[in-house]
């Protein structure tokens, strides 16, 4: 064991002589309290190489300081910052529960236990209490012990997301408020906090000065302060400017970032408080009986066991602290992510935090879980809503121009409700709760970029962009189906899911990460072949797409207001579309998203899966069937595909024959790739209409059928594109290659024999037009 000096310097009584300069007069945790000139009273002091953080030992007031250059911490009663004088904060003043140790002892006692400590270490003892006494799931334990731990760290990893526990009285909600105070760093909780209190607590001199947990937040998105601290306060450097009247005037800008947890029966309003709840991971809370009563862990009132439950909190909590300030130096990779926008300010901390750690796959299951969840509340908001419903009608009159009584008596014929006589341009509805004509039109020209045109005639004009509202698409297009898989226990290096969005920067496997913003072309002869791999290709989000505009408006027919023209790509040609088989760990990343290819992993078994039988099964769950795949290797050998990822998702669409879709329909196949003794193709014209009813039938945004088996099914999954999934016809030499369908055609036909004679027939009336 180290001696107590090696760790933890000497107490310093510091007599440095004020150097004249005064701070402001603020008794808060992160504030001044200046009791004579040149000396000012702090919660904590850092800076790029420097902390000291106040703590109490044996009731006396101290801070406890760590230095880059220095291998020790050291104890000092005040510390010289620029001539100034600075002073730990005194007992009374302190907003958050103090750090207290009984001598110096204690202290080198708890710094040689953290000292190799790991954040996984940390991490279970915080979880071991969670387990005690919260009600919850695992990814509810998970996210809370993950979070509590980071509060320790919030200061130097600059964004947060924010816990909102939501549930009835008596659920248990605010218990995950009190477990956070008791263990979270410097935790501030109050009920009906208001900005004034929050100002106090988080002052101007520090960000992230503590953890702030507000109770019965019912209805904070009533409070336009409290929102504008809130919705600023989720990344480092937000500030709220007020003016001190006490000391003639004076502008003070105060910090608002910082860890924040609510309890409340329900969300803020999804319309009033939208970017509140952006911000934010809701947790349902239900009835249930925890093991112990937190309320009755807090006062003992003499009870043994619950003295030594309240003592192991009080333990771990100063062992978190400590183990903060030993490691205040140790840098914190940053790993390359590829989640997008609003997921990854979400997570980015805990990912930086717990990546590479023991406990990651855990925690990494819970961050998916929770991205999940967020992408279907995404999927059930207004602004999701509306942009379905411009979409839909600006394909219907095939112009980016839209009357505004349209959008709104579309609307209203749409969602369940009923007029509000008192006021007839609002409407009262069952899901989205009362609405107005005036929202909505704010909504679309300020969310969506629209713009009025003012008055023609009787109807009022609005005009979208049609590129903004591409760029929308990867908000509120976002596919729940898509899911973020997670790698197996294998002992392999193939990475899905979170580990094909996040890689180690200190990592030498370069191929166990997905390929990602490399803009690949045509001049690029690398086959995507079946290999070990399991690289997942991805394109940039303008491939996605390509010139096709909104899904199914030709922007050539858009009326002579619309400004933008631009010629639909030429459909490829046979010899830029080979196909080679797909190896079953591999997929091609098209996901119209954001570049992202998540994958659900059901059981933790990665991107492959086992059926009961033991067949393998495809990522997209689709049955690998020897008898299929071995149909006519004796005609042939078997179908490969080389696709040129410079093609668009447009092109894409245009090279997929829907022969097989709509049988009394004769389509152009010539454009799909073909093998040296196909018959003689037929030129067909393959129309806009044929493509959309292909992958739209079901309107938009396009929601995937649950993925099936097929057990004997002639076909084999070749590619996905917008979360659909082709297959390719085995039954025959010449057909199979010209054969694309999506998934719907094999839960309709996954009968072996009625899929065969479908495809014979089809079969027949090609080579009858080929003749």
């Amino acid at each position: 064991m180290r001696k107590p000096e090696d760790l933890i310097g000497r107490t310093s009584n510091s007599n440095n002589d004020d150097s004249g300069s005064k701070g402001s007069n603020n008794n808060s945790d992160s504030g001044n309290d200046n009791s004579g000139s040149g000396t000012s009273y702090a919660i904590r002091y850092s800076s790029a190489d420097f902390l000291a953080e106040a703590i109490l030992i044996a009731g006396q007031p101290m801070f406890l300081v760590v230095e880059r250059d220095s291998s020790s911490i050291s104890i000092k009663s005040s510390v010289n910052v620029e001539g100034k004088i600075l002073k730990p904060l005194k007992k009374e003043t302190y907003l958050s529960k103090p750090y207290s140790f009984s001598s110096e002892q204690e202290i080198f006692d708890f710094g040689n236990e953290a000292q190799n400590m790991s954040l996984s270490d940390l991490y279970t003892n915080v979880k071991s209490h969670c387990k005690l006494f919260i009600v919850g799931d695992e990814n509810h334990i998970t996210l809370l012990s993950a979070d509590i731990t980071y509060t320790y760290y919030q200061d130097r990893l600059g964004l947060t997301h924010y816990l909102f526990f939501i549930g009835k009285p008596g659920s248990g909600k605010s218990n995950n408020l009190t477990l956070i105070k008791l263990l979270g760093y410097r935790t501030f909780m109050s009920t009906d906090m208001t900005p004034a209190n929050i100002y106090q607590f988080l002052g101007s001199q520090e960000e992230a000065i503590g953890t702030l947990c507000i109770d019965e937040a019912n209805t904070i998105d009533e409070n336009n302060r409290l929102m504008e601290i809130y919705k600023t306060g989720y990344i480092t450097g937000g500030k709220v400017a007020r003016t001190d009247t006490h000391n003639g005037r004076i502008q003070n800008a105060y910090f608002t970032f910082c860890h924040k947890a609510f309890a409340g029966e329900r969300l803020p309003d999804s319309v009033t408080a939208n970017g509140f709840n952006e911000r934010t991971v809701p947790i349902n809370c239900y009835d249930g009986n925890p093991k112990y009563d937190i309320a009755e862990i807090v006062s003992p009132a003499g009870e043994q066991e619950y003295q030594q439950l309240l003592d192991r909190l009080e333990h771990t909590r100063n062992l978190l602290f400590i183990h903060r300030i030993i490691h205040r130096f140790k840098p914190i990779l940053i790993p390359k992510i590829h989640l997008k926008r609003r997921e990854k300010q979400l997570f980015i901390s805990l990912i930086r935090m717990y990546h590479g750690e023991g406990v990651w796959p855990e925690i990494k299951s819970a961050i998916r879980h929770y991205i999940l969840e967020r992408r279907g509340r995404q999927m059930d908001t207004l602004y999701s809503y509306l942009y379905g419903l411009v979409k839909r009608l600006i394909r219907e009159n095939n112009s980016l121009q839209i009357k505004s009584s349209d959008i709104w008596n579309k609307l209203k014929s749409e969602l369940d409700g009923e007029d509000i006589l008192s006021r007839p341009c609002s409407y009262s509805t069952q899901r989205y709760g009362t609405i107005s004509q005036k929202q909505v039109t704010k909504i679309l020209t300020e969310n969506f970029g629209a713009n009025k045109l003012g008055h023609h005639g009787d109807a009022n004009m609005i005009v979208f962009n049609s590129e903004i509202l591409e760029r929308l698409k990867m908000t509120y297009e976002v596919s729940i189906d898509s899911a973020i898989g997670i790698d197996g226990d294998d002992g392999d290096d193939s990475r899905y899911g979170m580990d094909v969005f996040v890689e180690d920067n200190h990592s030498s496997k370069s191929t166990d990460v997905n390929v990602s913003t490399e803009k690949l072309d045509s001049s690029n002869s690398d086959d995507v072949s079946n290999n070990s791999s399991n690289e997942t290709v991805k394109l940039e989000d303008n491939q996605i797409d390509g010139d096709v505009g909104i899904d199914g408006i030709d922007k050539d027919n858009l009326g002579d207001n619309h400004d933008t023209h631009t010629t639909d790509p030429e459909i490829p040609e046979s010899d830029d579309m080979n196909i080679k088989k797909l190896g079953s760990n591999q997929s091609i990343g098209i996901d119209g998203d954001d570049g992202i290819d998540i994958r659900e992993d059901k059981d933790g078994l990665g991107g492959r899966e086992e059926t009961n039988d033991n067949k393998d099964l495809d990522s997209d769950g689709s049955t690998i069937c020897p008898s299929s795949t071995n149909h006519h290797n004796a005609n042939s050998q078997m179908f490969e595909t080389k696709q040129s990822l410079s093609n668009s998702n447009s092109q894409l669409r245009k090279a997929v024959s829907t022969l097989a879709h709509n049988t009394t329909t004769t389509t152009n196949l010539s454009h799909v790739s073909h093998l040296s003794h196909t018959p003689k193709q037929s030129t067909i014209n393959l129309t806009r209409e044929i493509i959309e009813e292909f992958f739209y039938d079901d309107g938009l945004p396009y929601r995937p059928p649950t993925l099936h088996t097929l057990d004997a099914s002639p076909c084999k999954s070749i590619i996905r594109i917008d979360n659909h999934s082709f297959y390719y016809c085995t039954l025959h030499p010449h057909f199979r290659n010209i054969h694309l369908e999506t998934i719907e055609h094999h839960i309709k036909y996954k009968d072996a024999k009625l899929h065969e004679s479908l495809m014979l027939k089809s079969l027949n009336i090609y080579n009858s037009t080929s003749q």
